[in-house]
């Protein structure tokens, strides 16, 4: 049931993510499974900005087909996590923004940054992504307020100290995004 007309009355946009957003052709959006992450796909959507979203591929048929319905909205494309890269390349190439969700497991593929001072492996994409188009890497969260509002607050990462080398890039990105999902 959300619109263009009553998005607004469920997720608020601070007026600095609204300059994130506005000023920016396009971006790697980094969040976590953290308040509503899905409310990310229609409060951009039905903004107006162009946003594609990589999405976990369900085993159960009927469950895909189910979340791929209550994902759909105007101006937003869902990219399976498998098989999706060369997607997810040519998303941020049409200057759209590219949906994260970065604070899962990756396993061997990951890199490995202290969480609450215990190792654990953080996805690289982000930062590959980042390495290979410039693209700014823009980290957020949708977050239930006292007065059952959600607040979508996105701040731009400082990138600004980072080398050429790409370890150290993937190390320091991922390092940063573990400290902001500590706060």
């Amino acid at each position: 049931t959300l619109n263009n007309k009553n998005i607004s009355k469920f997720v608020k946009i601070d007026t600095e993510t609204k300059k994130i957003l506005e000023s920016n052709n396009g971006g790697i959006i980094m969040t976590g499974h953290l308040g509503n992450w899905e409310a990310f796909l229609p409060t951009l959507g039905l903004n107006n900005f162009l946003f594609s979203v990589v999405t976990q591929t369900q085993k159960n048929k009927g469950s895909q087909n189910f979340f791929n319905t209550i994902r759909s909205f105007p101006n937003v494309s869902l990219i399976p996590r498998t098989g999706g890269r060369k997607e997810m390349l040519k998303s941020l190439e049409q200057n759209q923004f590219l949906g994260l969700a970065s604070d899962q497991n990756a396993g061997k593929h990951g890199q490995d940054v202290p969480f609450f001072n215990i190792p654990a492996s953080f996805p690289k994409g982000a930062a590959l992504f980042h390495l290979k188009t410039g693209m700014p890497i823009i980290v957020g969260f949708c977050i239930l307020s006292p007065d059952f509002m959600y607040n979508l607050r996105l701040r731009v990462m400082d990138t600004s100290s980072l080398s050429d080398d790409k370890n150290d890039t993937i190390l320091k990105i991922n390092t940063q995004f573990s400290e902001i999902l500590e706060i």
